[in-house]
């Protein structure tokens, strides 16, 4: 497998644990004795965080920036690592936070996979993949059927 298609796999996979993970947020209790705890879920975070539109619009832009990286889009790689960042502070400033093991272990090997995408995203031979422009293919073709290449 090329590396290119192993990054691919890679961005497919996670977003696919992404989904998962946050899909199961949505899933009933599996256990009546939890919800007690459920009811402090978010006990303390700012304010934001009471808002779904900021927790889809979110969830979109890890979508889109997926889909970017799959299609080696410079500014994919950029969008990627700011919600990374983003992640990190939301869990700092989200307060309770009640997970059940499977969604811990979804978390875990989701952020293991983002770290590894990020690492080849930005270190060579796959850096330079998001280095070319995204019309040169076009470009090229163009130049060898004498039309103009585009600006």
């Amino acid at each position: 497998m090329s590396r290119v298609r192993l990054f691919q796999v890679m961005v497919v996979l996670s977003t696919a644990v992404y989904l998962v993970w946050y899909f199961s947020w949505y899933m009933p209790l599996p256990f009546a004795s939890v919800e007690p705890a459920m009811r402090y879920l978010g006990h303390g975070s700012l304010p934001i965080y009471d808002n779904q539109v900021v927790s889809w619009l979110i969830f979109a832009a890890w979508i889109v920036a997926a889909v970017g990286l799959i299609l080696f889009q410079p500014w994919a790689r950029l969008l990627f690592a700011a919600l990374t960042v983003w992640s990190v502070i939301e869990i700092l400033t989200s307060g309770l936070f009640v997970q059940f093991p499977v969604q811990v272990a979804l978390g875990r090997v989701n952020s293991l996979l983002d770290g590894a995408i990020l690492t080849l995203a930005y270190l060579e031979p796959l850096s330079s993949a998001f280095r070319k422009s995204p019309n040169s293919t076009v470009e090229r073709d163009a130049r060898g059927t004498g039309a103009r290449p585009s600006l």
